[in-house]
């Protein structure tokens, strides 16, 4: 069984009152002994002594046995502070809104068609309604060439624009003038706050005659499924763009 510091005490306290009164009482008996018998009995003197040195003895050792140990000092130990672990940052994630998606280049021609078209009747950023007329000027156009308007709104799609859908016709263009009916989303009174890319492309007539045919056949089918960059006709050259918002 392992002794404890407290039992270790408590053992030396009861041996040290102990050995206390067995030294008294020693020395008691010593001295009643000595007046009784006298110097006539040396020896029980001596054993009497002689017990009473060792109760002494055991009294000295109880009593040494019974005080605490001293306490040894161990060495102080320098802690070193342990950092906090790194806190994460709680501040929200900002978000940027995003910029309106930018049409995708178009299709080169077949020997980049030559002049230049420019949009004058718009400026970007404008709001405009459902209904619109969009115009400007060129010069330097090949005679066999067509002006064309796409509309390219966010479900990234191009829709040719025509005054008259069910004959197929480009814009309008005389004298270094051109014009061209668009209709800037669905209905009066859809996709308004939508932002729309307003294209203005030189054709070749073979492209020409390609977006012809397509607004023919989506007039009589009352359906206006749009095309893909991979739809488009190889003979446009992007000449000039505008990028407005539908208002109300």
């Amino acid at each position: 069984m392992e002794l404890t510091t407290d039992t270790l005490r408590y053992t030396a306290s009861v041996l040290f009152v102990v050995s206390f009164i067995l030294f008294i009482l020693a020395i008691l008996d010593g001295l009643v002994k000595w007046i009784v018998t006298g110097p006539k009995e040396p020896g029980k003197r001596v054993a009497c002594g002689l017990l009473g040195v060792v109760f002494l003895g055991l009294g000295v050792w109880a009593l040494l046995l019974a005080s605490p140990p001293r306490a040894v000092k161990s060495p102080a130990i320098q802690e070193r502070p342990i950092p906090p672990p790194a806190r994460e940052s709680l501040q929200p994630e900002t978000k940027v809104p995003a910029a309106p998606q930018e049409p995708p280049p178009l299709p080169p021609a077949e020997g980049k068609i030559p002049g230049r078209i420019e949009i004058t009747s718009h400026r970007p950023g404008e709001v405009v309604p459902w209904e619109n007329r969009f115009s400007g000027t060129y010069s330097g156009l090949p005679k066999e060439s067509d002006i064309w308007v796409l509309l390219y709104p966010p479900n990234r799609r191009y829709y040719p624009q025509s005054d008259d859908a069910a004959q197929g016709l480009p814009a309008a263009k005389s004298a270094g003038e051109w014009s061209a009916q668009v209709y800037v989303g669905k209905s009066p009174g859809e996709d308004v706050g939508k932002i729309f890319d307003v294209i203005v492309v030189a054709a070749t007539p073979s492209a020409s005659a390609f977006f012809a045919e397509k607004m023919r056949k989506w007039a009589e089918a009352e359906r206006w499924p749009g095309l893909s960059k991979g739809e488009l006709p190889a003979g446009i050259t992007e000449k000039a763009k505008v990028t407005v918002k539908r208002g109300p």
